[in-house]
């Protein structure tokens, strides 16, 4: 069983108004053990349920998705689900089917419908450690090291990566992007949003590699030096979370620029974080007639500040990178 998100549409699909729902993709995956004590990654399906859980998938962002066909025309989609339904002529386990399912869903170009693992399977690859133990940024597309999770302590941070397990960084993220959703075409979002989230890459590099828990990290010194290749043990998501927060308490602490706390259907209070006066929150409603944007201030400590209706900062959170 895996999990696809789409916005959700008034359809048959989606009975109750909301951001995005989780559809289920698989009369028999739904058969898939939920903990992952009991999840076995060399589980094959018959040829016949891996099909006719892709037709669910397909009938699904039909019938459900609100602008399927707003970045490609539908001839378009038509011929990547047709041409994808083509390729299930073989038994098949749960992460050769995420391998035919991601692009497929990434090929919608749009950024709220997104693919992952069942719930077991979820559970399974976080006991194990799958995740590469450094942050990357990618500057130009060029990979390089940004936080350093790792027990190594020669390599240097602002590295820039070559090679990973042998294989040249540049195949690595051309195999990897396809499998990213973002709105329209944009590249960008591919690499903030999947590429440099440490649990996103480690889950994504599974998905397209295979279950790796040794990586050969291959890099070129920025200020110059001799290229080195380190072998480094993965490590699980929750221990990468425990380094990061006491490697780096700072940003494990960020929060966002802004504070948002809805007032009511057509308002909402929104205040920068700065020590500055003009970091007091500005009321800003909708025009019911004209939908027309408006904004006033608002004095610090007003009610509608200090009591918001619904969840208002401070957001201590987890960084994922």
């Amino acid at each position: 069983m895996s999990v696809v998100t789409v916005p959700a549409n008034r359809s048959r699909w989606s009975q109750v108004p909301r951001l995005a729902f989780r559809l289920l993709v698989g009369a028999a995956l739904l058969s898939t053990p939920t903990a992952a004590q009991d999840f076995d990654p060399d589980r094959t399906y018959a040829v016949a349920a891996v099909r006719e859980d892709f037709a669910l998938l397909r009938r699904a962002l039909e019938e459900a998705h609100p602008s399927l066909y707003r970045y490609s025309a539908k001839a378009v989609i038509d011929r990547m689900f047709d041409d994808t339904a083509a390729q299930l002529r073989a038994p098949m386990t749960e992460l050769d089917f995420l391998r035919v399912l991601g692009p497929v869903v990434a090929g919608v170009n749009d950024g709220h419908t997104g693919f992952g693992p069942s719930q077991a399977m979820s559970q399974y690859l976080d006991t194990l450690p799958i995740l590469l133990p450094f942050a990357l940024r990618f500057i130009d597309g060029h990979a390089h090291l940004f936080r350093d999770m790792s027990d190594e302590p020669t390599i240097a941070m602002g590295a820039e990566v070559t090679h990973l397990n042998g294989t040249a960084m540049d195949e690595v993220v051309a195999r990897m992007l396809p499998f990213i959703s973002s709105d329209g075409r944009v590249v960008t979002a591919k690499f903030r949003r999947g590429l440099e989230r440490a649990t996103t890459f480690g889950r994504l590099y599974t998905i397209v590699f295979g279950i790796t828990t040794r990586f050969d990290v291959s890099v070129e010194p920025l200020r110059g030096g001799a290229p080195e290749t380190v072998t480094v043990p993965g490590i699980t998501a929750a221990e990468w979370r425990r380094r990061f927060v006491e490697r780096y308490p700072a940003a494990a602490q960020d929060q966002p620029p802004i504070d948002l706390a809805s007032l009511s259907t057509y308002a909402a209070t929104v205040g920068a974080r700065t020590n500055s006066a003009s970091s007091w929150p500005r009321i800003c409603w909708i025009n019911r007639s004209t939908t027309t944007p408006h904004s006033r201030s608002m004095p610090a400590g007003s009610p509608s500040w200090s009591t918001p209706t619904s969840r208002s900062g401070p957001y201590p959170r987890i960084a994922s990178a």
